[in-house]
């Protein structure tokens, strides 16, 4: 810069300034995005920084973007380059976010049969290709085919090829799956009603034959023999086509034994006497209040009454079971129910002058004996209504305590009289 060029006082003053260039904003991207996911890869020139606006509120500010729309849809992508300077530049882009298809299907395989029929489940499709083997058979939605042979076939479907975001998926299927029948049951049975359970592979249709003209097209039966006896059950799957294949036992079906007790209280000892009356059977389990009694007869005995709980449970030779229980009330034997006085005083007044026992069961004693302190005898008598009147060889015996026994059948009971004058 000069000043007063042609003067004698001109000065002159030299700057160097930069003319910077203009930023150049551009960018490629592909206008249908699958997925919602937006790439671009970046093609400017003279620029420090950038400012994506994605046309739908949301910016960013990274050179090296991917952005995920939350929606599918038009928008409109701008790129600013060196915003907010003098050198600023723009680039927009109008892209279509759409969903990607997702392909997919299922078939109907039955065993032995060159026939499939496929059923479309494809996500977001709508147009549909389907190929066996490689060979294009149907654009219909849904389709069926006759392969030649049975074995692994190739099935391929390819939805919207000529549309935005395709897909494709292939599966192998095995034509040669042959249902393999299998029964579950034993073969014997305690019991003329029958649950049968299978567990058959590659199996849709059932037949059961019983062995005694009956039927059933359930996958699991249950069934009622009229009588015991031997039967041969048989199952077919897939009755209906060529892969027929049968399983089958021989089923024997027993009675169960019965369990049964029977039991018996003697009348004086009070002696309980139980015993396994079942039939048949080869092994069992008794038990009396929890206690396990390892043989066929048993006894009890209390001189307190006492609830009896009895259980018996017992097994055939095949393996059946019955079981049974007995609740019993239990009686004690005659002494419990036998009074004998503790003082008795023979002096004529009709009052207390004869010592005997009272009671129940006086049936049962069979002898009344009196010692005096010394031990010896000195009555005897299995006249229990007369008693003892307190003399000792037609004279009255001393006053002081005596020993009375009174024994019977099952029992004996002890004990002391006082005799007062």
């Amino acid at each position: 810069m000069i000043t007063n060029k042609d003067s004698l006082c001109s000065d002159t003053l030299l700057k160097q300034i930069y003319i910077k260039p203009v930023s150049i904003a551009n960018f490629l991207t592909n206008p249908i995005v699958c997925d919602s996911i937006f790439v671009a890869n970046l093609n400017v020139q003279h620029t420090d920084s950038v400012l994506w606006d994605f046309g739908n509120g949301q910016t960013s500010t990274d050179p090296n973007i991917i952005y995920q729309y939350p929606d599918t849809g038009y928008y409109t992508v701008t790129l600013f380059t060196n915003p907010g300077s003098a050198c600023q530049d723009t680039a927009t882009f109008r892209i279509h976010i759409v969903y990607r298809a997702t392909a997919d299907f299922i078939t109907d395989l039955k065993p032995c049969e060159k026939f499939v029929s496929f059923t479309n489940n494809s996500i977001d499709g709508i147009e549909y290709e389907w190929f066996m083997d490689g060979i294009k058979t149907s654009t219909s939605l849904n389709t069926s085919h006759v392969f030649p042979t049975l074995g692994v076939h190739e099935v391929k479907l390819v939805v919207n090829r000529s549309l935005l975001c395709p897909d494709t998926v292939i599966y192998n299927i095995d034509l040669r799956q042959i249902s393999i029948p299998e029964i579950l049951n034993s073969n014997h049975s305690c019991y003329l009603t029958i649950d049968f359970v299978q567990n058959s592979q590659f199996a849709t249709e059932y037949l059961w034959d019983f062995g005694d003209g009956n039927t059933s097209t359930l996958a699991n039966p249950t069934h009622t023999y009229q009588n015991y006896g031997n039967y041969l059950v048989k199952l077919t799957t897939e009755p209906n086509n060529s892969c027929i294949k049968s399983d089958s036992i021989f089923l024997s079906i027993t009675k169960p034994p019965i369990a049964k007790i029977n039991y018996e209280q003697e009348k004086c000892s009070g002696l309980l006497k139980y015993i396994n009356a079942s039939t048949p059977y080869v092994s069992q389990i008794m038990t009396i209040n929890g206690q396990i009694i390892n043989q066929n007869f048993a006894e009890f005995n209390s001189e307190n009454p006492t609830k009896l709980t009895i259980k018996l449970t017992v097994i055939d030779s095949v393996g059946c079971v019955d079981s049974t229980t007995l609740l019993l009330d239990y009686n004690p034997n005659a002494t419990s129910y036998f009074y004998v006085p503790n003082v008795f005083s023979p002096n004529g007044d009709g009052l207390n002058d004869i010592f005997k026992a009272y009671g129940d069961f006086q049936e049962c004693a069979e002898t009344m004996m009196i010692f005096d302190r010394w031990g010896n005898q000195i009555f005897a008598s299995d006249d229990f209504s007369k008693g003892w009147d307190g003399t000792f060889k037609g004279k009255p015996a001393p006053e002081g305590a005596y020993v009375f026994v009174f024994e019977g059948s099952g029992f004996r009971k002890v004990g002391t009289v006082s005799l007062l004058r």
